[in-house]
């Protein structure tokens, strides 16, 4: 596990604060959640990747958010209805965020998402530790999971 925290420290880069808002319009910034573990995905209501994911996802914040877990999903194409169907089918509790197109964009270019699903995963202190740019089915979740889980301990 010394060799996860030393690739986890050595990609460490300050991550990019954001304001936008909840499907219900209540506003979420990044640096409101200071002092959790949060995975920042980036998605689509119709990316099937991205639907694949979700459940996994949904399996990790239930399992780790009372020790200090969060995750937030940022819906790139703004399609609040579409947005709601796939969460209310997915089952999935994490909220998706939306906000003006040039904010969206901006937030995009500061995290170079270029394709979806494109996960960052972000440290206690708001530093982006790890980033994936696809789904990798249940192997890529074990990793993830390990890395949120040592996060959530800190180093050993």
């Amino acid at each position: 596990s010394c060799l996860v925290w030393e690739a986890l420290d050595s990609a460490a880069r300050p991550s990019t604060d954001f304001a936008l808002r909840t499907l219900d319009g209540a506003p979420v910034s990044l640096s409101s959640l200071r002092g959790r573990v949060v995975l920042v995905t980036f998605w689509f209501p119709s990316c099937a990747p991205c639907r694949a994911e979700f459940p996994y996802l949904e399996a990790l914040r239930a399992r780790h958010e009372a020790a200090g877990f969060s995750v937030l999903a940022i819906d790139i194409t703004r399609e609040d209805a579409g947005a709601r169907r796939a969460l209310a089918e997915l089952k999935v509790a994490f909220p998706s965020l939306t906000g003006d197109e040039d904010v969206v964009e901006a937030v995009k270019a500061a995290y170079r998402v270029s394709s979806v699903p494109t996960s960052i995963l972000v440290d206690r202190e708001g530093r982006a530790v790890y980033r994936d740019e696809r789904f990798a089915g249940e192997p890529g979740i074990a990793l993830l999971e390990r890395r949120i889980e040592l996060l959530l301990a800190g180093r050993p």
